[in-house]
Order: C-alpha cells, then structure tokens, then sequence
C-alpha cells in the first residue's frame, strides 16, 4: 500500500503527462474498489462443492521410492471416482487416491514441491514425521497457507523408521475426507529391525458418507456434523470399495495399516489366521504379540504381519460390537490365495515372539521413573453448546439441556455399560445438523482452566519429559471417544483408569475412550511450536486444540 502511494507521488513530481495522470487516477479508483471489499470485511470464496463436474478420472496409486537428496513433485487436485452408482467428486495427490506411496530410507532428507490445485487453500501436514516445526504445515502457526494455484516447498527428514502419514491442515473435514492422504514408508537402517517377510503392503482405511447418490454437502463459513463427526457409510481400502489381493500359498505379508477416517474406528482381522502386532504409529512394539484384532483410530497406525497358510480366500473383516445394535460386520478386502507357492516361506520366523531388546532399554527406564509420578498437566475433554443449541435438547419446561432429552438411551448406555467408543453414528439428522457455530468441543487445562486455543503456556526445553493426564469427562453432555493427536513430538501411553500399559510402542496418536483417565509421556525432543488436537476432523474445526512449545 505505501508502495502505490509513493509511485502516486512519484507520477506527481515529476511533470509527468495527462495520460500519467489518467492512468493514476485509474489504478486509484480499482484501488478504491479493493479497499471497499478490504474494509468491509468480504472474505474469499473458495470451492466446497461436492458436484463431481468433468474432472479427472482418479488413478491408480504410484509407488515412490526416493533417495537421499531427491525432489519429488506432489499436487493436490480435483477428480473425480464412481462408487456404486454414484458419480462423485475427490481430491486427491497426484491424481490418485490415496496419493503416493512414498518409500525412504532413515535418515534421509528429500525436497517435496507441493502444489495446490484445489480450490480452496491447503497445506501438507507430515503427520507423525519429526520434522522441522516450520515445515508442519499447520496453517499461520508453522507456515501460511497456500492458495490456490500456488506452491510450497517441504524439506523432510525421517529420522524414525515406520509408517507415517500426509494430509492437509486446512479444512481437513473436507479435503481429507475427500481423499487427500498418503503413506510415507521409512525404511529402517538396521536390516534386522522387522522379522523376514515375502513382501509389505500398506493398507489405508477409511469410509465416506455417500446419501442419495452424492456426497452430503460442505459449507465455507462452517463444519456440520459436529457432535460426532462425519460416520462413513462406503468403506475403502486404499481407496477402492472391497479391493481382491493376490496371494501365494505360503506367504508373510506385513500390513502397515493406517486409518484417515475423519471419526470412525476400525477394528480389524482376518477370520481364520493369525495376525501378529509388530509395531505402531512410531515404530516397533517392545515385544511381538499374536492378537485376535486391532483397533485402529483415526490418525493411527498398526503394523502387523500375517501367514497366509493354505489356498482359499481370506477377508479383511472390521467388526465392532455396537451399544446400541450389538455386533456389526463389514468386509473390507479379499485376499485370493492361490495353489502356486511361495518360494520361500518365513512361516518359522512368523510363529517366533521377539523382544525387541533396543526398544526395551530405551522405554522401560523411563516408564519405571514416570509412572508413579504425579501429572505435570491434566487436561479434561468436554463439549460446549450455545444457548440455541442447548434448547434443542432441553426438556418440556427446563431451562438447562438433560443428556436423556440429548440422546436417548446413548448416553445412559454409554455411563451403566462402560462402553467407550462409538462404533456407528445412530443419530444421522441431528448430528448433521450440529455445527461448528453453535457447538465448541473443548480441551480444558484443569491447572489454568484456559479452553484450546487459550491454552498457549505450555513451554518446556529440549530433552524435557512431560506427563500428561487426559479426562475424558463421562458427565459431558456427549462423551466419545477422542484420537488424540500430538505434532512434532512422540509418546508413551503410561496407564488406562490405572492400568499399566505392559507393550509399549512410541505414539503419535491414541484414542481416549468416553470417561477414560489415560496417562501418556511426552518427550519433548523436536523444538518448535507444536499443536495439539482431537484428530475427529470435526471436532478439531469445532476448536479442540491447542498449542505447546519446545525451546
């Protein structure tokens, strides 16, 4: 603005010639206009639309493997898929959804030009990477957002073997459930770090609301949905509905598993075979394990490994015993196991339990020095409603909202049963009319009782550990479970309502059911200023966040 000015002055001084002045007096009055919009506030708008329109066809996803030093292109785009019947518009990386599967080695350092065709703006959120804070692409706290049609460079180092995930941090509710996520897959340094298998697949699940043919619709000033987010009613494996796999008789495949749902949970196995844990969202378990299923919230990520022993066909099954309906089972993929056997089959190594000794040395001194200690911050998980809001779910007569006038039956269910997690939304019409205007979701520091984006004082120095207490209030007006999410940084669940966590993995992300205490330790390794979050994508754009520093 002082610029325009000045050359207005400039024009003016120096005798310049009427059509100088004609030109001023013209670029004044565009100027003029701007100011206007400026001072009356308009804000941009920006694409939200749901029409699939001509867009590109999605694609298959590519496989990347990149090398030290390497750059890699990444656009984010509209498309377009068919699901059933129903034409419907996507986002997605590089044409494809999910986006690229992205392979590196440990240690290495890559250059990520990323440019944003979307519409609206956009950023990419490295989620689970420690990575430079001003490369975190949390919008106007790490970096300013890009618009559309522009670029941004990322320079990512992966110091932390595993699976890892990116999507973007603006107005994920609607970018990323549209289909805006990807893998990074770290390959470890050490050789032996994961047991000998065939071959690795990672795996993506998440579900999105298809109604009437068309994806329910998005605001630009708004989230809808809020009280429990947006409930899928489609599933898709790496972006397909019900995807076969090909498989040879004899083969070990490890699964690196990773959930971009905006809300809901998986809890997945294969009827009939094993699945052994191996590692979680930062790397290895302490010590391998057969279990009958895993749980996998939204941000969170599992690694297992499975024998396929014998011909035949295998399903990918998600199963959830629901409050209110009891056992739901869905079908998620299909494995074709063929006569044709693998050359080499690591059935031996399968069947073997390992210690991971290194893991071990590094994690139990610390759980044997935190776990008695008292919290250094206890933080309380609740939700705020306005008063228009509230009369919705007031009695006849009252003038104070009743959790049985709110919700019938669920929350009683929820407080006599102990059920913790809501598997399926029961309540489709009047979630969707719940918006972020009217309803606050809330992170409360119990110490200072600031409210998410109050919470700022959180400020420790590199190498500090931090114990953290997380209340998730039954007596809310609507407990659920919450992913919690923590950038930059890494965790370790210490207890659940007082007990011990006996296999530890370093998190990023974990899922504090309705009325848990769940008790986690924060390193503080990676300087910068970090968010914390809900990772329900309607929740965190309710408000549920907030903010902590490493110096």
């Amino acid at each position: 603005m002082n610029g325009f000015f000045k050359f207005i002055e400039l024009q003016t001084t120096k005798g310049k010639t009427k059509l100088s002045y004609f030109i001023v007096l013209i670029l004044v009055a565009l100027m003029g206009g701007g100011l206007f919009f400026w001072f009356k506030g308009a804000k941009p708008k920006y694409d939200f639309s749901v029409d699939p329109d001509q867009y590109p066809l999605v694609k298959e996803t590519q496989y990347v493997h990149l090398k030290n030093g390497d750059t890699y292109s990444i656009t984010a785009q509209k498309l377009r898929t068919k699901i059933g019947n129903a034409e419907i518009k996507m986002l997605g990386y590089n044409g494809s959804v999910p986006g690229p599967f992205i392979y590196v080695n440990q240690g290495d350092e890559i250059t990520l030009e990323f440019k944003n065709l979307t519409g609206l703006p956009s950023t990419i959120h490295h989620h689970g990477v420690r990575v430079d804070n001003r490369y975190d692409g949390v919008p106007d706290v790490t970096q300013p957002v890009v618009p559309n049609g522009k670029s941004f460079t990322y320079k990512l180092k992966f110091d932390d073997p595993g699976v890892y995930w990116y999507h973007p941090h603006y107005r994920d509710d609607y970018a990323q459930e549209l289909g805006l996520y990807g893998n990074y897959i770290v390959i470890p340094k050490d050789p032996t770090y994961w047991g000998p298998v065939n071959r690795e697949m990672p795996l993506i699940l998440t579900d999105i609301l298809i109604k009437d043919g068309k994806l329910p619709e998005y605001f630009q000033d708004y989230s809808n949905f809020v009280f429990m987010g947006r409930y899928g009613n489609t599933f898709l494996i790496n972006g397909q509905v019900q995807p076969t796999f090909d498989v040879q008789k004899g083969e070990v495949i490890r699964f690196y598993l990773t959930n971009t749902s905006s809300v809901r949970p998986f809890r997945v196995f294969i009827p009939g075979l094993k699945i052994k844990l191996v590692g979680g969202d930062n790397g290895r378990v302490e010590k391998e394990q057969f279990v009958d299923a895993v749980v996998i919230a939204p941000s969170e990520r599992q690694i297992v490994e499975v024998f396929f022993p014998s011909t035949g066909e295998f399903i990918l099954t998600h199963h959830a015993v629901d409050p209110l309906v009891g056992p739901r089972t869905y079908q998620l993929a299909k494995f074709r196991v063929g006569d044709q056997p693998v050359a080499v089959s690591y059935e031996k190594e399968f069947q073997q339990l390992r210690e991971n000794k290194e893991v071990i040395q590094e994690i139990e001194p610390l759980v044997a020095k935190y776990k008695s200690a008292r919290p250094d911050r206890t933080i309380r998980l609740s939700v705020a409603v306005s008063k228009k809001e509230a009369s919705k779910f007031s009695e006849p007569g009252s003038s104070t909202p009743t959790q049985s006038a709110a919700f019938p039956g669920l929350i009683t269910m929820l407080a006599k049963t102990g059920a913790k997690v809501e598997w399926e939304d029961h309540m489709y019409l009047q979630n969707k009319m719940s918006t972020s205007k009217e309803i606050t979701w809330q992170i409360t520091d119990l110490g200072t009782m600031k409210t998410n984006g109050a919470i700022m004082d959180w400020n420790y120095k590199k190498g500090d550990y931090v114990k953290i207490r997380i209340i998730n209030d039954i007596h809310s007006l609507h407990p659920m479970q919450h992913p919690m999410h923590f950038h930059g940084n890494r965790f370790l669940v210490l207890a659940v309502n007082d007990v011990e966590e006996t296999n530890h993995v370093w998190k990023d992300t974990f899922m504090v059911g309705a009325g848990d205490v769940v008790d986690i330790l924060l390193e503080m390794s990676n300087p910068g200023k970090w968010m914390l979050h809900c990772h329900i994508l309607e929740h965190l754009h309710s408000g549920m966040m907030a903010m902590y520093s490493v110096e």
